[in-house]
């Protein structure tokens, strides 16, 4: 066998050329391709920049497109990464949209959402807090505290707050957040029933994160209170609203009353209050007993 090879690998090597050199030139063309085609997608909107209306809410859209694309990675290597011009072409779309609509439009909180993110480079982070409170207070007015955007916009501020340090504020805040989430299930059951708008559901996975989070660096006192207000949104709010994602990719974040409370037995037991624990598992317990006879007795009531 070996001495086949040798004897004719000059021929093997040219038929193995033979069969790779297409592929190899359909690659290269396909590439050349992808390559030409975001170098006149750069150069239409640079050319659109120069040329536009600068007087319509159509521009300002536009303007935070072409700031996204700067934002964000260029996956070919065309261009650079350039936060610095995003942010200019944000605040040029602000500028449009507060001219046309007001201050106090959700037009223009959205945009200052996008921009608090342009501004999530080092160096701005006192820029980027106060766009967010700006965007937080104007879905507050617009749309009222127990509103998804609303929460999802007090959310981003605890974020920030987390990522400057300041702990103690980013639970608050996020536990604010939870407060507000239960406020709206509560308000708008019957809709969040039929709704494909699943949002409500992160604040739950956070606050688990920030539990695991504080369990880990032994803060049981911590994660007691968060396990505590975690229970009480849930206790509230009405049986037709699922604590877990549908379409399971939640399942790991276990998000069920149930398992609240066994982690809550659980941080009972290290901090040593054994009686609260047993009461605690007491409940998990007839949860559970409660589960299984509505199944099975559902089951035999059909049979």
């Amino acid at each position: 066998m070996f001495r086949f090879f040798r004897r004719n690998r000059e021929n093997l090597l040219l038929i193995f050329a033979v069969l790779i050199a297409p592929f190899y030139l359909i690659f290269l063309g396909l590439n050349g391709c992808f390559h030409l085609l975001k170098r006149c997608i750069y150069t239409f909107k640079r050319a659109g920049l120069k040329y536009m209306d600068y007087n319509t809410l159509q521009t300002a859209a536009f303007l935070c497109h072409v700031a996204l694309y700067y934002q964000e990675d260029d996956a070919f290597g065309t261009r650079p990464k350039q936060p610095s011009k995003s942010v200019q072409l944000y605040r040029e779309a602000l500028a449009i949209q507060e001219k046309i609509l007001g201050g106090e439009h959700l037009d223009v909180a959205k945009t200052l959402a996008e921009l608090a993110e342009a501004y999530s480079q080092p160096g701005n982070t006192q820029l980027r807090q106060q766009v967010l409170l700006r965007a937080l207070a104007i879905r507050e007015r617009v749309l009222g505290a127990c509103h998804l955007d609303t929460i999802e916009s007090l959310i981003k501020v605890g974020m920030y707050c987390d990522s400057s340090g300041q702990s103690d504020t980013y639970v608050v805040t996020l536990l604010r957040a939870l407060e507000l989430t239960g406020d709206y299930l509560i308000a708008y059951s019957s809709v969040v029933e039929k709704n494909a708008d699943w949002r409500y559901f992160y604040i739950f996975g956070i606050l688990m994160v920030l539990v695991r989070e504080f369990l880990v660096t032994g803060q049981y006192e911590r994660a007691e209170q968060v396990l505590t207000r975690l229970i009480a949104t849930a206790d509230r709010l009405p049986e037709n609203i699922p604590l877990r994602h549908p379409d399971g990719q939640w399942h790991t974040e276990r998000i069920e009353v149930v398992d609240y409370l066994t982690l809550y037995a659980w941080v009972l037991q290290k901090q040593g209050r054994e009686d609260e624990r047993a009461t605690i598992n007491e409940r998990v317990r007839a949860i559970e007993q409660e589960r299984v006879e509505r199944v099975y007795g559902n089951s035999s009531g059909r049979r």
